[in-house]
Parts: structure tokens; C-alpha cells; sequence
């Protein structure tokens, strides 16, 4: 399954001269726009200096949202060193976030459950930090925050092969498909999810409805980091009903997609179709 991430939105802003700066609301939009078409270069490009800037300036809040966007592209990869040397720099400030500021929080959770997952494969630690993201999510009303922190949940159970996951699973789609929700790549996600956790309680047929949602919306919403897990998903789904041929074409669909994907997902592919 596929790690989401969060993103945010914001102004630009100028100087008098004309010439841009980065207030916190910029930062959000720069980052949270690079974040969300996959240029994850171009945010740790963009917010490393921010870093040092706001730290001179004495704004460690900047320097916390530009440190954990930075943390957070380095999981697209898989430097490890690096995640955790942002995580460490920050983190002495996360205690001076405005508690009614919950994105900050959100976001530092997300990057932790995912960092434990990633490098230990600590199941324990990375579950505390999304359930922590997600009650901060849902008290803030973040409807597409809550769907992530649930989708990353709904990963662990996955990646354990625990169908137990599913309740998650219906939560996330039922909020993505809420009627404050229009957020198309989050509905993507959330189909994704009801899939892999169907086909862990076998059914087959069910799941296939949400493999067929979700490319739709993967389509709309222009998710590409999404094409490689619907078509491992597919393919799934025709192995369990012996179209080994089919099943081989879609693999071949998820090879072409796998440099847009997650790594834990290419990772996935590798051990099914050998690599």
C-alpha cells in the first residue's frame, strides 16, 4: 500500500522591493504544492535553507513546517540518515507549537509513523503516531488529513496481511466521500485502501468495485504515485481467479508506474513479480 502524505495551502507574499519571501502561509502553499506532484527534490531544495533562515530569525515554528517537509520528501528516498537528522533537529521545538495549530503536529506524527515503519518495520511505534495524528486530525476537522492518517493505518494492517484493518478502511473512505470532502486524490487513496483490506477478507468481487474507483479517481485527480498499487491490486485480484495472464499484464502496467510509486510499494512489486 501506498504511504500518504499530508499537504497544506497558503499565499504568496512580497517584500516591498518586490521580490518574494516565504511567510509561513508561502511555505505551506511552496511546499505542499511541490509535495503533491511528486517533486520532492524541489522541497528539500526549497526548505533547507528555510530552515537556518527562520532559526536566525529566532521563528522556530517556520523552522519546525520547513524541517518535517523536508524529513517527510526524504521517505521518497529512503534516506534514512537524513529523516532522522531533520526529526532530531526539530523535534526540541515541537513543544513550542500552538496547540490550537494542529497541522504542524499532524504532519511530525505522519513523518514519525512512517519513519518507524520504513526503518524497523516497528509496528507499535508507528501505530501510537498516526492514532496521535488522527485524533489530532479529526478534532481540527481535517477531512483530508484524517483520510491519510487513516490510510497509513490501514498500511500496517496491510503490510501484516490483517484484515483488521478494515474498519479503518470504511472510516477513510466514508470521510474522503463525506460532503465536506472534494479532495479527488483522497477519494483515490481511500478506494485503495477498501480494496487491499477486501481482498484480505476475500472478497474478491467487492474489492474489484474499488480497484475500478480508484483508477477513476486516480485519473481525475491525477495521482500518479497511485497507478503502480491499483494495478499490483489488479493483478491481485486476477490471480485469484486464475487469469495468471491478465494478472501478468498488470504487473507489467505497475513496472512502467513503479518510478512514480512509493518505494514501499516498488518493494512489493519487486517480491511479487520477482523482481
Amino acid at each position: 500500500m501506498l504511504m500518504s502524505l499530508l499537504y497544506s495551502c497558503g499565499q504568496m507574499e512580497l517584500k516591498e522591493d518586490g521580490t518574494s519571501r516565504y511567510s509561513r502561509d508561502s511555505l505551506l502553499d511552496l511546499l505542499g504544492h511541490y509535495s503533491y506532484i511528486g517533486c520532492h527534490d524541489s522541497v528539500i531544495m526549497t526548505a533547507r535553507p528555510m530552515i537556518d533562515e527562520a532559526l536566525e530569525a529566532g521563528d522556530t515554528v517556520t523552522a519546525f513546517y520547513a524541517g518535517v517537509f523536508t524529513a517527510q520528501s526524504f521517505l521518497f528516498f529512503e534516506n534514512t540518515d537524513s529523516i532522522k537528522y531533520y526529526i532530531d533537529r526539530i523535534s526540541p521545538f515541537y513543544g513550542n507549537l500552538d496547540k490550537e495549530t494542529f497541522n504542524d503536529r499532524i504532519i511530525y506524527n505522519n513523518v514519525l509513523g512512517c519513519y518507524y515503519l520504513r526503518t524497523d518495520l516497528d509496528y507499535s511505534r508507528a501505530l501510537s503516531h498516526f492514532l496521535e495524528g488522527l485524533e489530532l486530525a479529526r478534532n481540527a476537522g481535517y477531512v483530508n488529513n484524517t483520510v491519510a492518517m487513516l490510510s497509513n493505518i490501514v498500511n500496517i494492517f496491510y503490510l501484516q496481511e490483517d484484515s483488521l484493518g478494515y474498519d479503518y478502511a470504511v472510516e477513510a473512505y466514508k470521510t474522503a466521500f463525506s460532503e465536506n470532502s472534494r479532495n479527488t486524490y483522497y477519494k483515490c487513496v481511500a478506494c485503495v485502501d477498501m480494496c487491499g483490506m477486501l481482498l484480505l477478507k476475500g472478497q474478491t468481487d467487492l474489492a474489484e468495485k474499488y480497484a475500478v474507483e480508484a483508477e477513476m479517481w486516480c485519473d481525475s485527480s491525477e495521482a500518479r504515485s497511485q497507478y503502480a498499487i491499483i494495478n499490483l491490486l489488479n493483478a491481485e485480484i486476477c490471480e485469484r481467479r486464475g487469469g495468471m495472464e491478465k494478472a501478468a499484464e498488470y504487473y507489467r502496467k505497475a513496472v512502467d508506474a513503479a518510478d512514480m510509486a512509493d518505494k514501499g510499494t516498488v518493494s512489493n512489486l519487486c517480491l511479487r513479480y520477482g523482481g
